[in-house]
């Protein structure tokens, strides 16, 4: 017999509602560029590092260093820096998201209905409304067809010449869009309209069987931070708008003749893990409503890990934009709402957020979802002239605060006799010393407080009274105070006082998303994630495998591959150190930001994307013996003695020939318990095969760089033995004292599993000013 006929496949504008997208799409070269941003009113170039070197330098902003003061400020610089040179104008992205369930074809008949129906009206150049408006939709249409994805059963067109003496220029109005001052209940009922209005027009006949999952909405509380993003300090999460599920929205007012449904928002669903995306609304500066909506997205990637990319909205009067970003920097789309390749855009970008599911907006496939419900503590901040707790670090307190409620009175007790000595002129002996330090909870020399071994199987961490435990104010020793011995407040400074403090005001039940399984494991916790929207976007959960160990997760560059299989080898190939832990590499099919996400072709990512700078990014997945980190240490001799093991670990790694260059505070890790091995050296990800002496480009994490390394003069082991001095010298910066007997012992139990969105402990503090400058 004859072989049979391939089936022919169906034109890009017959392509049935809801198909798969096709391997013949491929992305619009002729309308991807890169995208300048701006700083006030200059044009900020790229930093050299990411404009000559691809990957940005790690600034503790967007993967944050424990002890470094973050504020909205603080954080729209590290943005800028870190996504500069890789933000693309995309004006193909639409298509490429939702080309598959709204064709443009589907979305031109869209338009055409809500033309009749009166929600969007179209002009021609006299001002005049045709009568027939075929004109005008065809040409949205060729202009649509030109800017979206290149498809081979599609003839390529480019966009129609602009002809001022015989060409029409037609001028598009959707009818009540807000064009003064937006106000965020405006455009979200306007959002819901057009939705709404579009599903009940007969050419979506099959897409409604569909139900449409998500609708816009404002938030519970217009003014204060939305829940569960734990900005820092003074950062501004509060999105004007945000994408929720349409289950857990209630019914507010019925549709009116014409009207649309309102629903309402309550206060248990209203978080960042609960989103789809978040928007911000400017009256007219497109520019900065793209600039803060990035905060909002870094906090959405914050919130939900086991996203593998996230995505945004911003709105003005004449303008929406919509943005998605992922390891490799952002993507986003213009549309000038007054154009009709813009209008038709617009459609299938409400369409896709009301009715593509979970995976289309990035959540991992590997990872299984379940809603419970958490208590976490509203807060409100004290009075400025309220005296601040804990107010010195360590290095600059020779006494501990008292910790433990049972026994507190006691401590404050020892304290003033200690004083009462010292004023006598008694020196302090060593043991009382360390007495002093661990005031409250015991020093720990050997091992951690007894408490209860239980292990938890709560997969996302909230913050609640019993984690969070409250300080007493420090104290200082009567060398170094200037008042009265008896009194116990601590002298600050104004001018370096930390910031005023928040105190729980209440206890309010959020419905929270948190995974089940990662990749086939079950999950018991996160214990480390960064922030960043570009970059390696490192995220660490405890998993149930054979025993307890920890599943890395990280976007890794493709260009510095080689060098990382180079360097799993050499550590296979000799013998294991007890102070190094070593991953596994976990098998899975490749997940690539270029290749996967942006579907790019190969060649367009060795062509295009290698000519403009933008890095490809693989998903890498190891297993790891899980370690505590250093911020649950006991006692500073428990630092120490773990600070000594990853030394020496380090030391093993240059004899081998394996340069680690990413020397830091979160790749140290301690012993779990007493009797193991009390100090590790981990995370590989920027090490190289070492040869004598060798320079390299600037890596490693930006506080605890050497001297040469910021210079620019090559990276050696010297300069690793450097950082591991700024991490000794930032460990007395960072934390006043050690977490209470009863948050250590919740710790243990919890397999050191923290908030999900890295929320700050008691026991730190911000590194003083001079410090802060070393970022």
């Amino acid at each position: 017999m004859p072989p049979s006929k391939k089936p022919k496949q169906p034109r890009y504008d017959q392509q049935a509602v809801g198909a798969a997208p096709t391997p013949t799409t491929k992305r619009n070269f002729a309308y991807i560029r890169p995208d300048a941003f701006k700083r006030g009113d200059t044009i900020v170039q790229a930093p050299t590092y990411i404009t000559s070197q691809g990957s940005p330098v790690k600034h503790s902003a967007s993967n944050p260093v424990t002890g470094e003061g973050q504020t909205r400020a603080v954080v729209d610089r590290a943005l800028k820096d870190e996504l500069g040179g890789a933000r693309i104008l995309a004006d193909d992205l639409i298509d490429q998201m939702f080309g598959s369930l709204i064709s443009l074809q589907l979305a031109k008949r869209v338009l055409e209905g809500l033309l009749q129906a009166g929600k969007v009206l179209v002009c021609d150049s006299r001002g005049e409304s045709p009568s027939d408006t075929t004109p005008a939709l065809e040409d949205a249409y060729a202009r649509a067809r030109a800017h979206a994805c290149k498809h081979d059963e599609v003839d390529v067109v480019k966009t129609p010449k602009k002809d001022k003496s015989t060409e029409v220029v037609w001028d598009w109005k959707w009818v009540g869009y807000p064009t003064a001052t937006i106000v965020e209940s405006d455009i979200v009922d306007y959002f819901n309209g057009v939705i709404d209005a579009a599903l009940a027009l007969p050419c979506l006949a099959d897409l409604r069987q569909r139900q449409a999952q998500y609708r816009f909405a404002a938030p519970y509380d217009t003014k204060h931070a939305f829940p569960l993003a734990f900005g820092p300090h003074g950062e501004d999460m509060r999105p004007d708008f945000v994408v929720l599920p349409l289950r857990v929205l209630h019914v507010e007012q019925p549709a009116t003749p014409g009207g649309v449904v309102k629903y309402r928002t309550d206060e248990k669903h209203s978080n960042f893990t609960m989103i789809r995306l978040s928007g911000e609304c400017k009256t007219s500066d497109h520019n900065a409503g793209a600039t803060q909506v990035q905060r909002y997205m870094r906090g959405t990637r914050r919130s939900q890990p086991w996203q593998r990319f996230i995505t945004a909205m911003n709105v003005t009067k004449q303008s929406i934009g919509f943005m998605r970003g992922e390891g490799t920097g952002i993507e986003r789309v213009c549309l000038e709402l007054k154009h009709g390749r813009s209008s038709l855009e617009f459609v299938r970008l409400l369409l896709g957020i009301a009715l593509a599911d979970e995976e289309t907006f990035g959540k991992s496939c590997h990872f299984e979802l379940a809603e419970e419900e958490q208590v976490l503590q509203s807060w409100s901040v004290e009075p400025e002239g309220a005296p601040p707790a804990n107010a010195t670090s360590m290095l600059a307190s020779s006494e501990a605060p008292s910790e433990a409620p049972s026994d507190g009175r006691r401590q404050s007790a020892r304290l003033r006799e200690k004083r009462s000595n010292r004023s006598h002129g008694s020196g302090v002996s060593q043991p009382e010393a360390q007495e002093s330090f661990g005031s409250g909870m015991g020093s720990f020399e050997d091992g951690p407080p007894s408490g209860p071994q239980t292990r938890s199987s709560q997969s996302l961490q909230v913050p609640n009274a019993a984690e969070s435990s409250t300080s007493s104010r420090a104290s200082r020793s009567s060398e170094k105070r200037k008042r009265d011995d008896d009194d116990n407040d601590e002298y600050v400074d104004p001018a370096t006082a930390p910031r005023p403090q928040k105190k729980p005001i209440k206890g309010v039940v959020y419905t929270v998303r948190a995974p089940i399984t990662a990749f086939g494991y079950k999950v018991i916790g996160i214990l480390f994630n960064a922030a960043s929207i570009r970059g390696r976007g490192t995220v660490v959960w405890v998993v149930q495998a054979d025993k307890v160990v920890a599943l890395k997760l990280s976007w890794q560059d493709v260009a510095r591959k080689k060098r990382r299989d180079k360097v799993l080898e050499i550590l296979r190939n000799n013998k294991h150190h007890e102070n190094i832990l070593y991953p596994t590499a976990l098998e899975k099919g490749e997940d690539s930001t270029l290749r996967t996400i942006r579907a790019f072709t190969s060649d367009e990512v060795e062509g295009w994307a290698a000519k403009h700078g933008v890095e490809d990014r693989v998903l890498e997945v190891h297993i790891i013996d899980l370690g505590r980190p250093v911020t649950f240490f006991w006692s500073v001799q428990d630092f120490i003695m773990g600070f000594r093991g990853a030394l020496l670990g380090h030391q093993y790694l240059v004899q081998i020939g394996i340069l680690h260059r990413d020397i830091s505070e979160n790749n140290i890790l301690l012993a779990l318990i007493p009797g193991l091995i009390r100090g590790y050296i981990t995370d590989f990800d920027m090490a190289i095969p070492y040869g004598p002496f060798k320079a390299e480009r600037t890596v490693s994490t930006a506080p605890f760089m050497s001297i040469n390394v910021l210079a620019r003069k090559g990276h050696t082991h010297y300069d690793d033995v450097e950082s591991f001095l700024y991490v000794l010298v930032l460990f007395f910066m960072t934390y006043k004292h050690p977490l209470s007997t009863v948050d250590l012992c919740n710790a243990e139990a919890r397999n050191y599993t923290q908030n999900v969105t890295n929320f700050r402990r008691s026991h730190i503090t911000d590194w003083p000013p001079l410090f802060q400058r070393w970022n």
